[in-house]
């Protein structure tokens, strides 16, 4: 462009296409010459009706070189292919398209000259390079090369590079502690220690960071050690646990009672309403059946809540790193398609495991039939009624494919 605005006559060379995309919870992705247009070409292709994944390869018509391919349902060989495209293959075709790459292949075998980051125009040699000079981690890469700091698609490739290298990555949760949140989870559990001071003076060191404390204080929640804001645990809460209550970005703080299942009294929104008038808050009702007031001050914070605890009503734990709501449509009560009572379930759900402590918030939804009105599955678990029962699907939120619950393991 900057050529021919000069009076040049540079051609557009055309541009790298190639993409990777989450559909409704499916991994889809293409490179190169996708759909085979190349005099020639080879199409080499693999399906597993079992996991639902299909993958294609576009081969010279010597099948030496890699042209393109599509992916779909597991990507995860995505970013060596495309940095591969237009070179020799870096292993036999079965290999590369086998799932996670079972049989070997993978970024050890690209050459030098294959570009891991096409935005960037970084190369394996580029990558190889910048490790052989001291670059020891994915930050660390990606700020001596820039690779992955556009569109990010090749981060998990500079990893894998790194340990092709035999560069041995970090799992220290900061710089306090060598452990990882799974290694801390499992000593607290085992020596069943009890406060922060303790976990640190004995499997770490300094005095805890803003990444270590909230970890730690989840651990100790989600084992039952005692409520969160009593003695030493209190120190570890954020803001928001402190005053049961979302800071805002004036400083502010917003309120939210929990409603079970969206079911409210008369007598309660009146509260909600005088609560709202008398502290001057602004109003929303959330997306997840609840009444959200925004505006109070820190010093408010005790007498809106008496109010409102007084009425009925306690925290809806919108802040907190355990069960935030359990959505539902009105379910057979009064729906014409309702085949079970929606609403009585997401109510006992939410009473249930209220207060649940968790390593991040939790999201339900309770449908009262296959019309779906509750979203259940996209959820981190999620119920829908039948004639006969109830259906129940595990970790939709996030984009991924809900899982059905079984009685027993798969095999």
């Amino acid at each position: 462009m900057a050529d021919r605005l000069l009076g040049g006559s540079a051609t557009f060379p055309g541009a790298d296409t190639a993409t990777k995309l989450k559909l409704l919870g499916v991994d889809v992705a293409s490179f190169g010459d996708a759909h085979g247009s190349t005099p020639g070409c080879l199409d080499v292709t693999f399906t597993d009706p079992a996991t639902r994944a299909y993958a294609k390869l576009v081969l010279s018509d010597d099948a030496r070189t890699l042209l393109g391919g599509v992916l779909v349902g597991d990507a995860t060989a995505y970013p060596t292919l495309r940095a591969s495209v237009g070179g020799p293959l870096p292993a036999p075709p079965l290999a590369l398209l086998a799932p996670a790459g079972e049989t070997g292949g993978g970024v050890a075998a690209l050459p030098g000259a294959a570009q891991v980051c096409s935005c960037n125009a970084v190369t394996r040699d580029d990558i190889d390079a910048a490790i052989a000079g001291g670059c020891a981690d994915v930050p660390a890469l990606k700020a001596c090369t820039r690779a992955g700091t556009s569109c990010g698609s090749c981060a998990a490739m500079l990893k894998q590079l790194l340990d092709a290298a035999g560069v041995k990555q970090s799992t220290a949760l900061c710089e306090h502690f060598d452990a990882s949140r799974q290694e801390l989870f499992e000593i607290v559990q085992v020596r069943g220690i009890r406060t922060f001071s303790r976990l640190v003076a004995e499997h770490g060191r300094g005095r805890g960071c803003d990444i270590c404390k909230p970890v730690v204080a989840s651990i100790l929640a989600s084992l039952g050690t005692g409520h969160v804001l009593d003695g030493e645990q209190a120190s570890l809460q954020d803001t928001n646990d402190h005053f049961l209550a979302n800071l805002q970005r004036d400083g502010s703080y917003s309120v939210v009672p929990r409603i079970p299942g969206g079911e409210i009294t008369p007598e309660k929104l009146i509260v909600i309403g005088e609560v709202a008038r008398d502290f001057r808050l602004y109003t929303k009702i959330t997306g997840g059946q609840r009444i959200d007031l925004f505006g109070a001050r820190v010093e408010e914070l005790p007498q809106i809540w008496r109010r409102l605890v007084d009425a009925g009503f306690e925290s809806g734990h919108a802040y907190g790193k355990a069960l935030r709501t359990v959505k539902s449509c009105v379910g057979e009560t009064w729906c014409r398609y309702g085949v079970q009572d929606s609403v009585g379930l997401a109510v006992a759900l939410e009473l249930r495991y209220r207060g649940l402590r968790a390593p991040h918030k939790i999201k339900s939804a309770v449908s009262g039939c296959a019309r779906e009105c509750a979203e259940a599955r996209s959820k981190d678990f999620g119920i829908i009624a039948t004639e006969t029962g109830w259906n129940l699907y595990l970790g939709g939120n996030g984009g991924f494919r809900p899982r059905h619950a079984t009685s027993s393991p798969p095999t």
